[in-house]
């Protein structure tokens, strides 16, 4: 496309803040700060010179990322800005009760998190060139709308259904090329009446249900590894261990 290779990267990943509700502001300040700060090193042949350095005079998250869009402007450049696992800290209020006035110090009214998302909403589509965010809970993204309400929540849209899993041709084959080159002791056709009772059924789009089902792509992937540690016959085990837990 005409954008490809014209953005500068910032990964945040939330799930690496290192903090609770009481202490947000820190986490997610200190996660910034390193992310940033590689930012401004990988990047400093574009950036302004001295941008660094003027980087560490701003106080917090929020006030940095002001910065560096203010930067990126003066040079003709936008960010693509990633953000996984934004909700990460919403699983401790589904764990302890007691964090729920917390919580909704973070998302509402002048609360922290909110402060950020309002400041990536003021700068998208100007020097924020493009925002990706995922995460795995509704509740946080909904808690925060009148911060970030510009999004497009793609979670359940039919053409994404197949994005995160396997559907049975792919299966089928992936199954065809192992043994092709390996000495499976199975077709393809007994291994997939295995797997499917296990691994299939899966549909993340409801206009897409009982058109397009999904093998757990996960869970396919530790079947063929052990499958094939197994000297090519079928495993004791057909689930695998963290897709149990969650």
């Amino acid at each position: 496309t005409p954008e490809h290779n014209t953005y500068l990267i910032i990964r945040l990943n939330f799930a690496e803040v290192a903090a609770g509700l009481d202490d947000y502001k820190d986490g997610l300040d200190n996660h910034c700060r390193l992310v940033f700060n590689f930012f401004c090193d990988i990047y400093a042949h574009i950036l302004p010179t001295g941008t660094k350095e003027g980087l560490q005079q701003e106080p917090d998250a929020v006030s940095k990322l002001r910065f560096l869009c203010q930067k990126c402007q003066e040079v003709g450049k936008k960010i693509y800005l990633f953000i996984d696992e934004y909700d990460n800290f919403t699983n401790m209020i589904l764990a302890h009760e007691e964090h729920l006035v917390r919580y909704r110090n973070q998302t509402h009214g002048e609360g922290y998190l909110r402060q950020f998302f309002n400041t990536i909403k003021g700068a998208a589509g100007n020097t924020l060139g493009r925002v990706f965010v995922t995460g795995v809970s509704p509740v946080t993204m909904d808690d925060l709308t009148s911060g970030f309400n510009i999004g497009t929540n793609y979670s359940l849209s039919p053409k994404f259904n197949e994005m995160a899993a396997f559907t049975e041709e792919k299966v089928r084959k992936m199954l065809d090329y192992y043994s092709s080159v390996l000495p499976f002791n199975h077709t393809t056709d007994e291994l997939i009446k295995v797997m499917k009772p296990w691994y299939d059924n899966y549909c993340f789009a409801e206009k897409r249900y009982g058109k397009t089902t999904m093998y757990n792509s996960v869970m396919v992937l530790n079947f063929i590894s052990n499958y094939i540690d197994n000297e090519y016959d079928i495993p004791d085990s057909m689930v695998e261990t963290n897709i149990r837990i969650d």
